[in-house]
């Protein structure tokens, strides 16, 4: 049913959009339009309004603009320390998650080598995308094995 808040559509209440952290709806004016508006509510990010077209050819949904300005993702400052760890010429790292720890100047009262290797290997790939920074963990009878090497930019 139509309602002056789009999501009051969703079940014609907010009790169950009450339980959920977040809500995406899509809507097109008619069944058959290209265009459709994306609109995005939830707890730990900004409203949102987003024009989409839909490609016949490839199949997928093609930003146009939005209302509002995107949401990013905050910058993770573990993830710039660690990419300074292998930056200018040295393009290797090679140590235990405490020696890390040691080299960011953190303090195991502060972050446990444990907890920073786990904080790691969920970023893996925020670190090789944002920072082209390539992480390998492979844990040992001694401790941890953490690698870190600096990849070169791909040139055109």
């Amino acid at each position: 049913m139509e309602a002056e808040d789009k999501f009051d559509m969703i079940s014609g209440t907010t009790g169950l959009l009450g339980a959920a952290d977040g809500a995406m709806i899509l809507q097109k004016k008619k069944r058959t339009d290209k265009r459709a508006q994306l609109n995005i509510v939830g707890r730990e990010l900004p409203d949102q309004e987003i024009i989409i077209d839909f490609s016949l050819e490839s199949c997928t949904w093609q930003f146009i603009r939005s209302n509002q300005q995107l949401w990013e993702e905050p910058k993770d400052m573990l993830l710039e320390q660690v990419a300074a760890l292998v930056s200018g010429d040295n393009k290797i790292w090679r140590g235990s998650a405490t020696q890390m720890l040691q080299d960011l100047n953190i303090s195991t009262d502060d972050m446990k080598p444990h907890i920073l290797t786990r904080r790691l290997n969920v970023k893996v790939d925020k670190l090789y995308q944002d920072y082209g920074v390539y992480y390998h963990h492979k844990r040992a009878n001694k401790g941890s094995d953490i690698t870190l090497q600096k990849l070169e930019a791909k040139t055109a």
